[in-house]
Order: C-alpha cells, then sequence, then structure tokens
C-alpha cells in the first residue's frame, strides 16, 4: 500500500511539472515577436541589439526581411515591443500569435 501512495505522488508531482510553461526563465517572461526590417539598412543593427538583450532567435526570413525573436519582457510586452520598433531600420514589430485556418 505505501508503495502505491508513493507512486501516485511521484505521478502527481511529475504531471504538475510538465505543466510548467517553458518561456518563463527565473524572473524574466518571454514573448516571441516578429520583426520586421528595412533590406536597405539591413539587420546587422537588430542583431547587435538581440544579443545585448540575450533574445533568441527562432526564425530569420530571408526572403521576407523578418525574423521571429523569443525576447525576454522585463516590463510589460508594449512596453518591450516600443523599444524594438526604436531600433534603426525596424519597420513592425508584431507579438507572435496562433492562428487557425478553418
Amino acid at each position: 500500500m505505501p508503495k502505491r501512495i508513493y507512486l501516485f505522488c511521484l505521478f502527481f508531482t511529475l504531471s504538475f511539472s510538465a505543466c510548467v510553461s517553458p518561456a518563463k526563465k527565473g524572473s524574466i517572461t518571454y514573448q516571441t515577436f516578429i520583426i520586421w526590417y528595412d533590406n536597405t539598412i539591413g539587420k546587422e543593427v537588430l542583431l547587435q541589439h538581440a544579443a545585448r538583450e540575450n533574445a533568441e532567435i527562432i526564425y530569420d526570413y530571408r526572403n521576407f526581411n523578418g525574423m521571429a525573436l523569443r525576447v525576454p519582457v522585463r516590463d510589460n510586452v508594449e512596453h518591450t515591443r516600443h523599444l524594438w520598433e526604436q531600433i534603426p531600420g525596424v519597420l513592425s514589430v508584431e507579438p507572435d500569435r496562433v492562428m487557425q485556418l478553418h
């Protein structure tokens, strides 16, 4: 009987640990943004800023001059979005969202 209780508790604990969101690391929340940039200016400044901010490049859209970045959000999403829009050459910063086709 105690073995069953132990196994139940172990299963219960592992089940809840699997439900933790991978988008949070410590006290910083991460948000994925799609960032479009001007090809004539290039993406070098954007990449330098991403490296300084510890942003992770999810995907580089080479045909569309855009990148998907997982960005640390310290204050709120809109403030972070506004900061990334101020980078020279950045045309648009949009939060990534799931879209379903019917």
